[in-house]
């Protein structure tokens, strides 16, 4: 593969993209981002002075899609896009399907009736929330699975599709498994995001409380870059493999929290900002969900780079200057 090849990137705003971008900014590949018609696309304009041309895509309009894929002729695509919330997916399991799924399942297939397939390279961003919640060891690539999120079945039918279509046509589709993976571009609308943006707020004075859920869930958090680089490395080797990229180690939400708040240096106790959060009742959360990466290190020498601790520091520090700026 030529450095001057083209890379697509789909989900363009969300974090694993903007990793991604990050990673991607200095090389010699032509990059061409998607991003969503409800999204502003000044939001990447930071981005702007790099190689980096921007294309917008629903995700579930097909054509669209092969439209892009006619004009750049990417030779890999990582599609990131889709609906991340398990919580919303609750709310909206339809919505779900067709975004994660059924969109998935129709761009799998115009590449292949296309006869493009042969010409490029795919990731699947799967998730660990396919697995069966009730297994109570490290899950790998072979674990069951068996999702009780309307989230983690439509990863699953994703899932299954682009393995079907790697092992029955031998294309290049890959799938990373990824565990909880956090950075400073994490949005509040996921817990990691909402404990740092809100302790960052409480230091500055700009709120007062903090209101989560189940704090005793645990977790396998890791840092998102060093899973971007699991991706990088899955793209480039040289051939497709699913692979479980995760840490290995359980922490629960009180943990994030307790140590997030340390590295805050907040004068109030935390027993007085740390309020019980209500979970929805239909809302069935995965508590000791940890990873098993021991495959991927020993076929591609990865492993993470930042424990628990120095990840929760490196965020945390990140968004408290971010939240002073915009202040």
């Amino acid at each position: 593969m030529s450095e001057f090849d083209t890379i697509l990137i789909t989900g363009g705003t969300g974090q694993d993209a903007q990793i991604m971008l990050d990673r991607l900014a200095t090389t010699r590949f032509k990059i061409v981002c998607t991003f969503s018609n409800a999204i502003d696309l000044n939001s990447l304009s930071r981005k702007a002075e790099t190689r980096i041309t921007y294309e917008n895509l629903d995700i579930r309009d097909t054509s669209r899609f092969m439209e892009i894929i006619k004009r750049y002729e990417p030779k890999v695509i990582y599609n990131f896009a889709g609906r991340s919330s398990v919580r919303d997916s609750y709310k909206f399991p339809t919505e779900y399907m067709e975004t994660n799924a059924y969109s998935v399942e129709r761009i799998l297939l115009s590449l292949h009736t296309s006869g493009y397939f042969k010409h490029c390279r795919f990731y699947q961003a799967s998730s660990s929330e396919i697995f069966d919640p009730y297994e109570m060891e490290a899950r790998n690539e072979t674990s069951a699975k068996n999702p009780t999120s309307p989230y983690g079945k439509s990863k699953l039918y994703s899932h299954n599709l682009a393995q079907f279509y790697r092992e029955q046509y031998g294309y290049f589709v890959s799938s990373g498994i990824t565990f909880n993976h956090e950075s400073e571009y994490r949005s509040e609308k996921f817990l990691f995001g909402k404990v740092m943006w809100g302790l960052a707020r409480i230091l500055n004075g700009k709120q007062s409380k903090l209101a989560i859920g189940n704090l005793n869930s645990r977790r396998d958090w890791g840092y998102a870059p060093d899973y971007i680089d699991a991706m990088l490395l899955m793209m480039f080797s040289e051939k497709p493999r699913d692979f479980v990229i995760s840490s290995g180690k359980l922490h629960s939400v009180y943990e994030v929290i307790q140590t997030a708040y340390r590295f805050c240096d907040i004068a109030t106790p935390l027993s007085e900002i740390l309020i019980a959060e209500q979970v929805l009742p239909e809302y069935k959360d995965y508590t000791d969900l940890f990873g098993d990466s021991s495959q991927i290190e020993a076929a591609l020498g990865w492993k993470p780079k930042f424990d628990f601790y120095q990840t929760i520091q490196r965020i945390q520090k990140s968004i408290i200057a971010k939240s002073r700026k915009a202040d």
